[in-house]
């Protein structure tokens, strides 16, 4: 496969992954960290191995600019973001819920998954974004924000859309994590 060929592979991968394109676009990345990341997927897509300098050339040559009238990355500027700690997440029956004071229900089966505030056997974080009514409406909000989690490693448990708001339930250790690096992402857009 040609050089060409080689470079599309990378930039489709780029364009798939909204994270990995801001990324590159506000130039915030380690290009060798990310060409490892991807290194197995752009061979997988070649059929043949590609070296890891050749995969960090075409990465330092990217330079697209997001061409969105509103993109993602601009929405997420706008949303408010916190982290509350003490959730738990437990599944009930339709008789039992009424016990707990629940922050989420959800059905499942002839059951029903809630999560609610346990302060003493406590596992989950609940990251918490609320975003502006207009903004609520544009597509790639969730993707972004579940790149830019998976760009660190952070492992996301559940996530729930409702209404102007994104939940993310993360364990109680990642979600200092997930909270800096959100607010990093929102720091550096220009």
């Amino acid at each position: 496969m040609s050089y060409l060929k080689i470079s599309e592979i990378i930039e489709s991968i780029i364009n798939e992954n909204i994270a990995y394109k801001m990324a590159l676009e506000n130039e915030i990345v380690n290009y060798t960290a990310l060409a490892k990341k991807i290194k197995p997927k752009v061979e997988s897509l070649s059929g043949k191995e590609v070296p890891l300098n050749t995969i960090v050339k075409i990465l330092t040559l990217y330079n697209k600019k997001s061409d969105y009238l509103m993109d993602p990355f601009q929405a997420l500027k706008q949303v408010s973001i916190s982290l509350e700690y003490g959730f738990s997440k437990k599944t009930v029956s339709y008789d039992e819920i009424f016990e707990y004071q629940f922050t989420i229900a959800v059905k499942n089966g002839d059951m029903v998954d809630i999560l609610y505030k346990d302060d003493k056997n406590s596992e989950l974080a609940l990251l918490r974004l609320k975003m502006k009514e207009n903004f609520s409406e544009v597509p790639g909000i969730t993707v972004l924000i579940i790149s830019i989690l998976e760009l660190f490693e952070i492992k996301i448990k559940y996530i729930y859309r409702l209404g102007h708001e994104i939940l993310i339930l993360l364990s109680e250790k990642d979600g200092p994590k997930a909270l800096e690096k959100l607010a990093f992402y929102l720091s550096i857009q220009k």
